[in-house]
């Protein structure tokens, strides 16, 4: 489980021969309260292909860092 508290953009260079090419996998998303009863959408991500099941990736993002994320989307795709 992963808590996002911050965004840094980056140096990224095309696919290395280490990474490879990316994995498409399937996303599922919820929604829970935290402490404070505040909204976190959670996102889980899993290979459906993968001989390990299960997820591998969980992000929650809260309303303030969901807005920051937003806010690097419209940037730099240039809605």
């Amino acid at each position: 489980m992963a808590n996002i508290i911050k965004f840094e953009k980056g140096v990224s260079y095309h696919s290395s021969a280490k990474s490879g090419k990316p994995v498409d996998v399937i996303c599922i998303y919820d929604i829970q309260k935290l402490l404070d009863n505040s909204k976190c959408i959670v996102l889980k991500t899993y290979n459906p292909n993968s001989e390990k099941a299960g997820i591998s990736q969980t992000i929650h993002l809260t309303k303030n860092t969901a807005k920051k994320l937003i806010k690097i989307l419209i940037d730099e795709f240039e809605f």
